[in-house]
């Protein structure tokens, strides 16, 4: 997958240019920033995930949406996730105790 492009306009796979010689000193170091930010972003983005899914769940809880008022997919999919989580046990203590409060 390509992530974009570096200055001269090569692709970018996970931060690193394809014909990169990670050998090269300080192409490596920012290579492996990169790679470390995409990482992180990432990491953030299964975060999000469940943060969504749960103000949604809170959402049809507090009844100001409608379960139906979701297109079909996203109705299997959160239908989908429920039972997964509900099989593992509700999957508790996803946040830390210092953790408190409105996100």
């Amino acid at each position: 997958m390509v992530y974009g492009n570096d200055d001269a306009g090569d692709p970018l796979r996970l931060g690193v240019k394809e014909s990169c010689d990670c050998s090269a000193g300080s192409g490596e170091g920012a290579a492996r920033r990169l790679e470390d930010s995409l990482l992180r972003l990432q990491q953030s983005d299964l975060e999000m995930i469940r943060v969504l899914e749960d103000l949604i769940h809170l959402l049809i809880h507090k009844r100001m949406v409608r379960i139906t008022d979701l297109p079909e997919v996203a109705q299997a999919k959160l239908s989908e996730r429920s039972r997964t989580r509900d099989a593992l046990g509700g999957l508790t203590g996803l946040i830390n105790d210092e953790e408190q409060g409105l996100i």
